[in-house]
């Protein structure tokens, strides 16, 4: 995959100029995260948005010390700590590589410059973040309605090959049910 699917998909958020565009290529660098490397850890500020070119990563917060998965972000996806990133906030969340990815990582004060030289840019910033709340929501809808079965297909779908690249205790624990729910729900889909 190349830079080209991140520049499709900001052009999908609005109007990138091709100065806009090499401007970003020399600030957005691609960076290989190896499996488990924490891009972010709970009480740090988060310092960057990335766009996913290729892997898996989930989040999580920390309850009485142990790791609570919150969501999971793949492919083609922008990814950060929203609270923290963008107020400059310490985060409540940790970001966590499950499978070795490609990102483009691109900095709070380069995102913010180029929001405030160029309004398209501004544009763009506020249709990724009105994407991603859509489709929280969205998928939230699915969590609060659907059973564990229908949560966990509806991962897989989101997320092709999630059973393979991510253990079955965080998926045990991003919908609050034990391992055991879990494997017997994996066993039953196959």
């Amino acid at each position: 995959m190349n830079y080209s699917t991140f520049m499709e998909r900001l052009a999908q958020c609005g109007n990138l100029s091709e100065e806009r565009k090499l401007l970003l290529r020399g600030r957005a660098p691609d960076i290989v995260i190896e499996e488990r490397v924490h891009l972010l850890e709970p009480g740090s500020v988060c310092r960057y948005i990335y766009f996913i070119k290729e892997g898996l990563f989930r989040t999580y917060k920390l309850r009485d010390e142990r790791d609570e998965t919150t969501n999971f972000v793949g492919a083609n996806d922008f990814m950060t700590s929203m609270d923290s990133f963008f107020n400059r906030s310490f985060s409540t969340e940790g970001l966590i590589c499950e499978n070795r990815a490609t990102v483009i990582r691109l900095s709070y004060h380069d995102w913010m410059a180029m929001c405030q030289e160029d309004p398209d840019f501004m544009e763009i910033s506020l249709n990724i973040t009105v994407n991603y709340l859509v489709s929280q929501y969205e998928q939230s809808y699915i969590y609060r309605t659907g059973n564990t079965a229908q949560k966990v297909a509806q991962l897989c779908q989101i997320y092709p090959g999630i059973l393979n690249k991510v253990a079955q205790k965080h998926i045990a624990s991003y919908f609050g049910v034990t391992e055991q729910t879990i494997s017997t729900i994996i066993t039953q889909m196959k």
